[in-house]
């Protein structure tokens, strides 16, 4: 009698499919560290809504192919958005503002001066200045390509200059320069290409934005569910906000003699002790999981725990800057 191959794949399938019902997935939300590290005197600073030199009318920048019908600096203000959404929610600063456009009446002449910055420090209560002096869009196509009337994927490069200005001993505290791609696809009409810049715009933003400070990320963890009725009470716990109770579980747990139900404890005990950010401890009990039962769940947790650990001491440089 032939044996039919179906039987061992479908048995495989629900193997795994059992497999993935003992675990769950939570989401940390986590510091990950910048680019670079900026002057340690830049503690309190105000983003001046300022998009750069301006288009000339009817125009925006370097532009090939894309005609948005609008001001760009509607469009531009698109990179401070994402900028200030990434900074202003960063440790790294004690305060960060988004300058009061009704306090910067100057801003309309694009024209700055000291005075003008030393007034926007008084009224934001900050003493440092972050202006975006430069703001340049390059489109590109591949070169046989013909401009479409449907979908299409092209490439935008974003160009933009960030100044610190410190207005007090009137110097400049640091200048950045970026250059950062960004690959679109949508339908090219002139309801869509204001809609795609602004986008771009804002994605850039954000990048500028990670380059210079520690940003918070969400990041996805796992979290053994069962089997066994210990485990299952502790994930419930979790579920309510128990963790103290979930961990008292679990401590029980990992003297287990079934080495499997003690390394998952431990793994679990892991995620509990990043959860509250102590990393050391974190890193300790995903070993131990590691030690007791590894594969390629502790393993690879192992490894991002070591990454956040290495990333620390360069987290802690960054906070407290040059």
């Amino acid at each position: 009698m032939h044996r039919s191959p179906t039987i061992p794949f479908v048995f495989i399938c629900l193997a795994l499919i059992a497999g993935a019902c003992y675990t769950s997935r939570l989401t940390l939300t986590v510091l990950q560290p910048a680019k670079t590290v900026l002057p340690s005197s830049l503690r309190r600073i105000s983003i001046l809504p300022m998009t750069g030199i301006p288009s000339a009318a009817g125009e925006f920048d370097s532009l090939k192919f894309l005609k948005p019908a609008i001001d760009a600096d509607l469009i531009k203000m698109g990179y401070l958005h994402g900028f200030n959404g990434i900074v202003s929610a960063s440790p790294r600063f004690t305060k960060a503002v988004f300058t009061d456009t009704a306090t910067a009446s100057f801003l309309k002449k694009r024209r700055l001066f000291w005075d003008d910055l030393v007034s926007v420090c008084k009224h934001d209560t900050t003493d440092a200045v972050l202006v975006l002096t430069r703001a340049v869009t390059y489109d590109f196509y591949p070169s046989n390509a013909i401009i479409p009337q449907t979908n299409q994927d092209f490439r935008l490069i974003n160009k933009t200059r960030w100044i610190f200005y410190q207005p007090d001993n009137q110097k400049i505290a640091a200048r950045y320069d970026f250059s950062d791609t960004v690959l679109l696809t949508a339908v090219l009409d002139l309801a869509e290409v204001e809609n795609l810049l602004y986008d771009a715009c804002f994605q850039t933003g954000e990048q500028c934005g990670r380059h210079l400070v520690p940003y918070w990320q969400d990041v996805s963890r796992i979290l053994f569910i069962g089997p066994g009725k210990d485990i299952k009470d502790a994930a419930d716990f979790t579920l309510k906000e128990r963790w103290y109770n979930a961990g008292m579980l679990w401590n029980d747990l990992i003297g287990n003699r079934n080495t499997k139900t003690a390394s998952k404890a431990a793994f679990n005990l892991a995620v509990a002790f990043e959860r509250d950010d102590d990393l050391d401890q974190a890193y300790l009990w995903v070993a131990y999981a590691d030690s007791l039962h590894s594969n390629e769940l502790t393993s690879l947790y192992k490894k991002i725990l070591e990454l956040r650990l290495k990333n620390k001491p360069v987290i802690d440089q960054q906070m407290s800057g040059n």
